[in-house]
């Protein structure tokens, strides 16, 4: 009953939302998964307007909300819509269905704001950490949720000299409290205290936590991108991630942007440690390459042409609509 409810809810708010405005739009552009997406882009296409969906999660179809994925089908199957897939992962699991266009593109790195900084590296130590200019600061920010894996490093701790420090830290949503207690509890298990620091909260200046470390950490174990992994190549920044074909097998360039490794606690604190050694002039090369294909610049650019030829293919076939 709940659920039939829900879905009419969605229903309704969508039909009242377009009623009166949609001819005032040219394009729907969406995230998400949830009954008001999908009811939005049926109106939508009902009015002949282009669609484009994004699809940024490890999941298994683009055709959400499943219930309507007949309906989906049909409305992606036309030459003035567009899925985008935010990987090569996710874009090999929409070439399994009927797409007319897909655009494989990443999340897009603000240029401007994630700088090589090598000269406040310490100043940033000092002012948002607890550890010293001689330490060696290994970082991993990220929503404290299971995938992420933040209780993993601490067993990867153990395996590296004294002076490797680890700060950790991210947003806690109230049903994931637990799992931010268990680290927390873990560290005080392991006697780690001195060589973690673990902060709680969002973190808005990610930039500056990047910029202070000599590795950036991505142990997750499941993940559709992963923003963070080229942000910090794009600060010359140093990686070590899990090994995801079709993500961070095609964004760390071994020896150059960083490492890849399994989750295996000993793989893992190696590549750290090879990752420490990579020279900044390849770094400095290395956020050439990163931000060639993943700027803002770029990636609106394509944007803005992408969305301009499905807006004028859609005049074509509908020269009666759109101005």
């Amino acid at each position: 009953f709940i659920h039939v409810f829900d879905t009419v809810w969605h229903l309704y708010y969508s039909w009242k939302y377009v009623r009166g405005g949609i001819d005032k739009y040219d394009a729907l552009h969406t995230f998400g998964e949830s009954w008001t997406i999908g009811f939005i882009t049926y109106f939508f296409s009902r009015a002949n307007k282009v669609i484009v969906r994004e699809v940024v999660n490890d999941i298994t179809t683009p055709y959400f909300p499943k219930h309507l994925s007949l309906v989906m089908r049909k409305i992606f199957s036309n030459e003035s819509s567009m899925v985008v897939a935010i990987s090569e992962k996710v874009e090999t699991m929409i070439a399994q269905y009927d797409v007319k266009n897909t655009w494989q593109r990443p999340n897009p790195v603000d240029e401007k704001r994630f700088l090589i900084n090598f000269k406040s590296k310490y100043e940033l130590r000092e002012k948002l950490s607890k550890f010293r200019e001689d330490d060696i600061v290994i970082t991993h920010i990220a929503l404290f949720i299971k995938r992420k894996n933040h209780k993993f490093l601490l067993d990867v701790m153990l395996g590296l000299p004294k002076n490797y420090k680890l700060l950790i830290g991210g947003p806690v949503k109230p049903e994931n409290e637990e799992i931010f207690t268990q680290v927390a509890d873990r560290i005080r298990e392991l006697g780690l205290e001195d060589r973690v620091q673990l902060n709680k909260g969002f973190v808005e200046n990610i930039e500056e936590y990047i910029t202070l470390s000599d590795v950036f950490l991505f142990p997750v174990y499941k993940e559709g991108f992963g923003t963070p992994m080229i942000e910090a190549q794009a600060c010359g920044v140093p990686v070590v991630a899990t090994r995801i074909e079709g993500v961070t097998t095609s964004y760390i360039s071994e020896g150059k942007g960083g490492y890849l490794s399994e989750l295996n606690p000993k793989m893992f604190s190696e590549k750290i440690q090879l990752a420490v050694q990579i020279p900044r002039k390849t770094l400095e090369k290395n956020r050439k390459i990163v931000l060639s294909t993943t700027s803002t610049e770029v990636i609106d650019k394509s944007y803005y042409n992408k969305i301009k030829r499905l807006i004028n293919i859609n005049e074509k076939n509908n020269s009666s609509h759109l101005t």
